[in-house]
């Protein structure tokens, strides 16, 4: 008899699997009450589907200082609404990752990536790199070789989309002038690259001048650094603003951890 019982609970358990918990995931901007209206909303409908509980966030929740007093309102509604409704919330916080919002708090939060022996100077408060050889020779972009520009390992469209101009330049007496892209290649890239010998956990610093004139999307201007091999972005620095005139220097600076060797694969 004792065997019997034991066996028909075992069945029991095993044919009554326990119900999931299930989860709704609503960012919303609590400065906003119409959002806020819309999530008491959300939270009610998502109740009656057997949802219970609530992540909720806010990209606000990483700098709370000077928030105005209906965000606050907005949140108590919410926080009042939560257990009227059987709905538990959780809130988002603390976004490593997508971390800007923590960071307008204090910038200095952001951890560093390591440089090993690598010597600096400090000058005016600031340290900066005390080996100051320059690893692109052909920067000024002063000579044309075969089918690119001297000192440079691949040119997009020399000679089509890609040639050197006497009448505009910065310093020297010539730069790359870049123009009707598609022209060049199917994708309508216009890149310049080289490799350059690296050493591990060093830092590296790149400034360059670009001045641009009728330009659909100045947006889409890059400076990367890529690990050789795989090929994968060691920095970079995307989406820079342009001043009224046009010219505007692009200092990216950051240590290449591992690598040996930047430049496309």
């Amino acid at each position: 008899m004792r065997t019997f019982i034991l066996a028909l609970v075992f069945l029991t358990t095993s044919t009554h699997a326990a119900q999931p918990e299930l989860w709704v995931y609503t960012p919303v901007n609590f400065q906003l009450t119409g959002q806020v209206d819309q999530l008491i909303t959300r939270l009610e409908h998502a109740k009656k589907l057997g949802y219970s509980a609530a992540v909720i966030t806010d990209y606000k929740f990483g700098k709370l200082d000077e928030r105005p007093d209906h965000f606050w309102k907005n949140l108590r509604r919410t926080r009042d609404a939560a257990p009227r409704l059987g709905i538990e919330l959780i809130p988002a916080v603390f976004p490593i990752g997508y971390s800007n919002s923590l960071l307008q708090n204090n910038p200095h939060l952001a951890e560093g990536l390591p440089v090993r022996d690598c010597r600096m100077v400090v000058r005016n408060g600031n340290a900066v790199i005390a080996d100051d050889t320059n690893l692109l020779p052909g920067g000024a972009f002063e000579k044309a070789a075969a089918r690119t520009v001297t000192g440079w390992d691949f040119v997009d469209g020399f000679g089509t989309t890609s040639t050197l101009v006497p009448d505009t330049k910065h310093g020297g007496n010539r730069s790359l002038r870049f123009t009707r892209f598609r022209a060049g290649n199917e994708a309508g890239n216009a890149r310049v690259a080289r490799k350059v010998a690296v050493k591990p956990f060093h830092q590296y610093e790149i400034t360059a001048w670009i001045k641009t004139a009728g330009l659909d999307n100045p947006n889409e201007l890059h400076i990367q650094a890529l690990a050789a091999r795989p090929g994968r972005l060691v920095a970079g620095n995307s989406n820079p603003t342009p001043p009224r005139r046009g010219r505007f220097s692009v200092p990216p600076s950051s240590p290449v951890g591992r690598s040996d060797r930047l430049g496309p694969p």
